[in-house]
């Protein structure tokens, strides 16, 4: 008789190139393995690493409840709690969104991620912006001044997760970005904007930023890369 092995546990704090792996769809059968019981998404380290927004919000187009969760999410910081009550044999990271949303930054200080697909959306975002509310941070726009944000955030996070889960192996998702999908009708990849209405994206560029980000993670704090 051959015996079963417990699946270990393990916790996201990325995006769906992280997120998915863990997702029978893409990977039947994971679960044999792995079982994902915590997960952020979409969610800036600056952000993540920021006192709490508590607002109320409406969503100023159709929202399903995985897009009122992820906004949620990312305005009550819960997964810093979550995590340290869960200490999950494996916490995977990528940096999608600082790479591609960066955070804006409220009159008071705080911070929350500038996520165009999702928070952007609602009647907070939309008011306070016009008010003049908000300020706008990017790594492409505003590379030192993230980057010392980011830094300082993430510092924080490792203290965190030294501190309250000192078994928890850190793995970091080294993403990276295209400009090329592969569709059905044609033999070779095409440029994404041409196949779907996209916003202009650098990838290249979004590339060296990205690694940039990975790369002080392992060389500081010596977590596993993937």
């Amino acid at each position: 008789m051959t015996g079963t092995t417990t699946p270990s546990i393990v916790a996201i704090a990325g995006s769906c190139p992280t997120r998915d792996n863990f997702n029978s769809r893409f990977n039947p059968g994971y679960k044999r393995w792995f079982s994902c019981d915590l997960a952020t998404n979409q969610t800036s380290m600056i952000t993540q690493m920021s006192p709490p927004v508590d607002i109320t919000w409406q969503p100023l187009k159709k929202m399903n409840d995985y897009d009122v969760w992820n906004i949620n999410s990312d305005l009550s910081r819960d997964f810093l709690t979550l995590v340290a009550e869960l200490r999950p044999q494996y916490l995977v990271l990528d940096f999608f969104a600082d790479v591609h949303f960066g955070v804006v930054r409220l009159a008071d200080g705080r911070f929350v991620t500038d996520n165009r697909w999702k928070i952007q959306y609602t009647d907070w975002y939309q008011e306070l912006w016009e008010q003049g509310g908000l300020t706008r941070l990017t790594m492409q726009d505003d590379l030192e001044e993230y980057l010392e944000l980011w830094r300082d955030a993430m510092d924080r996070f490792a203290a965190h997760l030294a501190e309250h889960c000192p078994d928890t192996t850190v793995v970091v998702h080294r993403g990276w970005n295209t400009n090329l999908v592969r569709v059905p009708e044609r033999p070779q990849p095409v440029y994404m904007r041409r196949h779907k209405r996209m916003q202009k994206f650098d990838a290249q560029l979004g590339n060296e930023l990205w690694a940039m980000l990975d790369d002080y993670c392992l060389d500081k704090f010596g977590w596993q890369a993937i």
